[in-house]
């Protein structure tokens, strides 16, 4: 309870740039009607992003809520989020301000099925989340509310070492597929003793994303 961490990030691909997360523990509270544990994050994106020969400067700031509870060490159900969005994009010299939030309810929470597997093990989970997004900027949108079939298939493939900038750490590697897009997949290394993720490799049909963190930090000791 009450753990802060920093994670910083470099951008290499299809985004050129830097992110930091912190997030922070916060105590038991109500929501959608469950006692829950709230993690509170603030993730900051500064980036270049090229489409169709042009570029453009994002600002990026996520800023609100998760929920969850503690089940055991590998079942920590997910019972929804509130997020605030703020994107800034400046293009042909034109800067442009968009701000929304986010609401998304789990019904059942979802459990993510990773830190039960074993070694080659593989699993998938289907579960419905409905999300409330209202545009605070600009102004005169309602909101809009929808329900999806989430999906998730994940595959523990081991224990590796991976070297970023931020050092080099002990890692489960997990590579994380959606049915529904099947040709897109994401690779993610979480660190054995920290439970943070290290480097992460996405590919889709529109190039090659990669996150390298460049700092670890949780409640004030580096990693």
């Amino acid at each position: 309870m009450g753990t802060v961490s920093r994670i910083n990030y470099e951008y290499v691909g299809i985004i050129t740039g830097t992110a930091v997360s912190v997030s922070t523990v916060r105590p038991l509270t109500s929501y959608e009607g469950q006692s829950v544990y709230e993690q509170f994050s603030t993730v900051e994106v500064t980036g270049t992003t090229t489409a169709a020969g042009f570029s453009s400067q994002v600002v990026n700031k996520t800023e609100g809520s998760a929920y969850y509870n503690r089940q055991s060490a590998t079942e920590l159900p997910l019972y929804g989020s509130f997020f605030t969005n703020t994107t800034r994009t400046t293009l042909f010299g034109i800067t442009t301000d968009a701000v929304s939030t986010v609401k998304t309810v789990n019904v059942p929470p979802f459990t993510d099925p990773r830190f039960g597997l074993a070694v080659g093990q593989s699993a998938s989970l289907t579960y419905p989340s409905t999300s409330t997004v209202t545009v605070v900027q600009p102004a005169g949108q309602p909101p809009t509310t929808t329900t999806v079939q989430a999906r998730f298939n994940a595959r523990f493939v081991g224990i590796e070492s991976v070297t970023v900038p931020a050092g080099t750490y002990s890692t489960c590697r997990f590579d994380l597929t959606d049915p529904a897009t099947p040709n897109e997949t994401t690779t993610q290394w979480l660190s054995v003793n920290q439970g943070v993720s290290v480097k992460q490799v996405s590919v889709t049909p529109q190039g090659t994303q990669t996150l390298n963190a460049t700092l670890v930090q949780i409640n004030g000791t580096t990693y």
